[in-house]
């Protein structure tokens, strides 16, 4: 899974509140540590640690140093909770609006980010603990044939689950999406989703394939295409190549989606038009 500053953000908050549960049940047996103590010990304690722990009583540092060590199992959250909790996870793709998190979901991307980022069958096993000949097609599958796989399935995928066909018109009460020039581009179906995107393209160019984004028939698309095309161009030259594979490759999928919006707009004005000739 590739590291970014949200994901940071998230484990970094994680081990403070963890640490400062540490500290307070250390606190509740008489001990007191340096934060640079409670962290060091840390270490060798489970990552996802059962919160019966927290209620243990301690005689001294050295009886609870002796509960953890490289090799324990002690106070461990058990596989089945943990995937328990996992599949209750909502997650965010692209590709579908029925996004199963699970753990081959979760080795698969680990997978596919560390083969962009160039690391070698050893590294990726090693990393997510499959085997090397199964790491190795990850290495194998190059950028292009990702590619390819992408051009085939994106648009039906995207016609089956993205969002509803274009609109004439908004609601009253649609927030608008605004083009460069604040022209109107679409509207918004879920206030709260849009308001939580995660999104690093932005406005408009972040919004077409998004299950929210409720296109409007006649709204100049093709501008959007453009800057989309210039941004591509720009990120291709500028970037530096530890980010250019991911960043290159998710906006020229984001460029897909907004020549299938295109070419779906057409096609249902030109039907229109038939209509009225009629």
């Amino acid at each position: 899974m590739a590291l970014s500053e949200d994901l940071s953000l998230l484990i970094y908050n994680y081990k403070l509140i963890y640490a400062k549960g540490l500290n307070l049940a250390l606190l509740k047996s008489g001990i007191v540590l340096a934060k640079e103590e409670v962290i060091e010990i840390m270490k060798n304690m489970p990552v996802f640690i059962s919160t019966d722990f927290f209620g243990l009583r301690f005689k001294d540092v050295a009886s609870y140093k002796a509960l953890f060590t490289q090799n324990s199992s002690l106070y461990h959250l058990g596989e089945q909770t943990i995937t328990l909790k996992v599949k209750s996870l909502k997650g965010i793709s692209d590709r579908t609006s029925n996004l199963s998190v699970t753990s081959n979901r979760l080795r698969h991307t680990a997978l596919t980010r560390g083969a962009e980022k160039g690391l070698d069958s050893a590294q990726l096993s090693r990393l997510t603990g499959v085997t090397e000949p199964a790491a190795r097609h990850y290495v194998d599958l190059d950028y292009q044939s990702r590619r390819l796989i992408d051009e085939n399935y994106l648009a039906n995928q995207f016609l089956k689950n993205a969002f509803a066909v274009p609109v004439r018109s908004l609601d009253k009460n649609d927030e608008v999406i605004l083009g460069s020039n604040f022209e109107k581009i679409g509207g918004v179906k879920d206030v709260k989703a849009c308001s939580q995107c995660k999104t690093k393209l932005g406005r408009p160019i972040g919004c077409y394939g998004c299950p929210s984004f409720r296109p409007l028939l006649d709204a100049d698309h093709r501008t959007v295409l453009d800057q989309a095309n210039a941004k591509l161009s720009a990120n291709i030259v500028h970037l530096p190549s530890s980010v250019k594979n991911r960043s290159v490759e998710k906006l020229e999928r984001q460029i897909d989606k907004i020549k299938i919006t295109i070419a779906l707009c057409d096609e249902l004005i030109n039907q229109q038009d038939r209509i009225n000739d009629q």
